[in-house]
């Protein structure tokens, strides 16, 4: 049987989706103008990220070569750790700021 009450319910259904997107949108605007820095060995390596994930610069320290310190294992170790320390810490910047337009609410999975 047909009800205008349930039309009404999926008109405002259909509203509250819109504006969730707009604030998805506006979010994802915003991450990818936050800038994320992570290093390791002592800040001898350091990279830097965006909220979206994108790395935008990767720095090596003079001091990895002039001491002799990093052969290739090494310096791959190093920004390897730098970058998943920087992945993390952009992973949790996205999951607060998913929690500001989710009313303070984690939503499993979606930035896991």
């Amino acid at each position: 049987m047909f009800n205008f009450k349930d039309i009404s319910q999926f008109g405002g259904l259909l509203k509250e989706a819109m504006q969730v997107k707009q604030k998805m949108d506006l979010l994802k605007e915003e991450l990818s103008k936050q800038i994320v820095e992570g290093e390791s060995g002592g800040g001898m390596v350091k990279i830097k990220m965006n909220g979206k994930f994108e790395v935008l610069s990767i720095s090596i320290s003079d001091e990895v070569f002039s001491e002799g310190i990093a052969d290739k294992s090494l310096l791959e170790a190093l920004i390897l750790s730098a970058f998943n320390i920087v992945s993390e810490k952009v992973r949790s910047l996205a999951k607060e700021k998913m929690k500001e337009i989710a009313g303070g609410i984690e939503i499993p999975g979606l930035m896991d």
